[in-house]
């Protein structure tokens, strides 16, 4: 049995292409020098020989200088190619990226087309990579420098679906952090999104901590929902979607009408797919499937 996924695995790899957006496609054609001498470089660490591991090591470290990103992506089909195999998999996910100190950004460029991956396995596992050596621990904490590696990646014309839709699901905060950045948001506009996060923030405390009877932020922060379902910017309604599931206590069905007729379709889509969340939540009617 797995042997079979393993081979309908890497049929998969080598035959179906992997689509970051509509009209885009990349595919990983192994290098066989690059997998030969990752193969080597593996062995040789299981079996101890600490000198034939670093001379290994030194020779990835030269691929990886010629092209960081070919690289990295050889290092990723290595990895899918021996799924199932827990030494392989945190040899090369694991020890040669730390040991080479292959840079974010790089990982980044290298992997974020994976993330619309035509096989769910192949996405799940460019979203690890991608927290573990792009983000790494620091994601939790919501910190705009953390999704930094995603900058040079996201363009006003034509950003790329996959990978946003990615980052609002790790940090919504820090996604819409990120792009403000890249849209250049006028400051006006930005500190009416900045006080409509503050109050949610404030009123979600309130209700955490019980000090919510008699504060009016429960009922500001539903207004201030609805203004962020408003808003011009898609990507400021698509946080406005994340927010409503995050908060079960929050509220509006102005804003999820609002927004399941949205105009940009990731926006409805997101809403649709937390559909099943909402209605739990008491913010949707509920069906006889749920």
């Amino acid at each position: 049995m797995r042997s079979a996924r393993l081979t309908a695995l890497l049929f998969t790899l080598l035959a179906l292409p992997f689509r970051a957006v509509a009209a885009e496609q990349v595919v990983i054609v192994p290098d066989r020098q690059i997998q030969a001498q990752i193969e080597r470089t593996w062995k040789a660490s299981t079996t101890g020989d600490r000198q034939q591991a670093f001379v290994g090591l030194s020779k990835l470290q030269e691929y990886a200088r010629k092209d960081e990103v070919h690289f990295i992506r050889q290092l990723f089909y290595y990895y899918c190619r021996h799924d199932g195999d827990e030494e392989r998999a945190f040899f090369s996910s694991f020890v040669v990226p730390r040991m080479l100190v292959l840079r974010p950004g790089k990982v980044a460029e290298a992997l974020t087309p994976f993330l619309g991956a035509l096989e769910k396995r192949i996405r799940q596992s460019a979203e690890s990579w991608l927290r573990h050596l792009v983000e790494g621990r620091r994601c939790e904490i919501c910190e705009t420098k953390e999704f930094s590696p995603y900058r040079g990646l996201i363009s006003r014309d034509n950003p790329p679906e996959p990978l946003v839709a990615y980052l609002y699901r790790r940090s919504p905060s820090a996604a819409v952090l990120l792009m403000r950045e890249v849209f250049s948001e006028e400051s006006g506009q930005w500190r009416e999104v900045l006080w409509a996060e503050h109050v949610i923030r404030t009123a979600a405390w309130e209700m955490q901590n019980k000090f919510h009877g008699k504060s009016r932020y429960p009922e500001m922060a539903i207004q201030e929902l609805e203004k962020l379902a408003r808003h011009e910017q898609w990507w400021v309604r698509l946080y406005a979607v994340h927010l409503l599931v995050r908060y079960r206590w929050l509220h509006s069905s102005a804003a999820i009408h609002r927004l399941q007729d949205d105009p940009h379709p990731l926006v409805r889509e997101t809403l649709a797919r937390f559909e099943k969340i909402l209605r739990r939540q008491g913010k949707l009617p509920l069906r006889d499937s749920d």
